[in-house]
C-alpha cells in the first residue's frame, strides 16, 4: 500500500522483481532472523469508541480507529519489553498518519 496512491507506478518507479524468496525458508536456511509473529487486538477507549459509532464518513472512522490511544500503549509496551531483552526492533505501519503524530 503506497500512501500516495502510486502503487501502480511501482515497477516505474523502483524496476521489476527479480527473484521472490518465501521468507520462512530463508529463515531456516539462517538468513534471516527468527520470526515470532502474533496478533493483538487492542478494545477502543468509550470515548473513541463512542466517536466511532457516531461518525458518519469513512474517512473520520478510519482516523479514530488508526490513532486509538490503547494500540499506541501496546506498542510503547512492546517496545519497553524487547528494549529490556535487547532485541532489535522495527515497528511497521500501514498508515503514515499514525506514524507522523508527534507527542
Amino acid at each position: 500500500m503506497r500512501e500516495d496512491g502510486k502503487i501502480s507506478d511501482l515497477n516505474f518507479l523502483i524496476g521489476p522483481k527479480l527473484y521472490e524468496a518465501n521468507w520462512m525458508d530463508l529463515q531456516r536456511a539462517g538468513h534471516i532472523a527468527s520470526v515470532q509473529c502474533a496478533e493483538i487486538l487492542c478494545e477502543m477507549t468509550p470515548a473513541f469508541y463512542s466517536s466511532y459509532l457516531q461518525a458518519e464518513s469513512v474517512h473520520h472512522k478510519t482516523r479514530l480507529y488508526i490513532m486509538n490511544p490503547v494500540k499506541f500503549q501496546c506498542c510503547q509496551f512492546l517496545v519497553n519489553y524487547h528494549e529490556k531483552r535487547g532485541d532489535k526492533i522495527i515497528v511497521y505501519s500501514d498508515n503514515l498518519f499514525a506514524l507522523n503524530v508527534r507527542e
